[in-house]
């Protein structure tokens, strides 16, 4: 009974540690929470304080892998790589009341597009220089960290889906995510019958429509979906 008692007050002190930590370090305010990097590589952050006291900021970079499957994990960005994304600068001070810009930076476009999750945790002036620059909420403390989510584009950008219609499986061949919102039922008079069917499939991986599966010759396959590099939306024709 004492270890139960003893779990359910940790567990308390958790949860008002990490409710504090909300109350704290949403003093500490980072925008946009998603960026897409432009054609030349570039794209800004912004960290902006509402605390009356001067805060220490540590960044971490990892890159994410096999991204939006159930197999989603992240490294650690290698410095040196030149396709690995550069955030500048990767500590800082942010004093009462003022706001930095923290630029991404890719020297060289990937082949393929790739995504990657910067995260940003307020530390103490000795953390800030003595800890491990590599690890992220690794201290005992009341912090919120704060994870961006960055798309870096590639250096060709081309749409490419294949579908294999025994299985209803969708393949990525091409170089950039793609972001479905419909799929398209479509008769060789080209009319079509609209259903939502969201999925987000980067380059290389599948996903699985359940209403595309044993889709006759008949039929074609459409979908409608966001280009993220172009800001636009579009519709293509999926090749069986």
């Amino acid at each position: 009974m004492k270890n139960i008692y003893l779990l359910v007050s940790k567990l308390l002190l958790s949860i008002g540690m990490f409710s504090m930590s909300t109350l704290c370090w949403a003093n500490m305010v980072v925008y946009p929470m998603e960026s897409g990097l432009d054609s030349n590589g570039t794209a800004q952050v912004r960290v902006l304080s509402k605390s009356n006291e001067t805060q220490y900021i540590k960044i971490v970079t990892k890159q994410i892998l096999r991204a939006a499957t159930s197999n989603e994990y992240e490294v650690l960005a290698q410095p040196g790589l030149q396709d690995s994304l550069v955030v500048t600068p990767g500590k800082l001070g942010l004093a009462a009341g003022s706001q930095r810009v923290i630029r991404l930076i890719s020297l060289i476009l990937p082949e393929k597009e790739t995504v990657w999750r910067v995260y940003f945790e307020g530390v103490n002036s000795a953390e800030n220089e003595d800890s491990n620059p590599n690890t992220v909420g690794s201290t005992v403390g009341i912090n919120l960290v704060w994870g961006v989510l960055v798309h870096v584009p590639p250096r060709i950008p081309v749409i490419a889906l294949s579908l294999n219609s025994a299985t209803g499986q969708v393949t990525n061949n091409g170089t950039q995510r793609v972001v479905i919102k419909q799929i398209g039922f479509c008769s060789a008079a080209q009319q079509c019958r609209w259903e939502d069917h969201t999925a987000n499939i980067y380059p290389e991986e599948n996903f699985y429509f359940s209403v595309l599966k044993l889709t006759g010759n008949n039929t074609e396959i459409k979908i409608r979906y966001v280009d993220w590099i172009k800001k636009k939306s579009a519709e293509y024709i999926i090749r069986k």
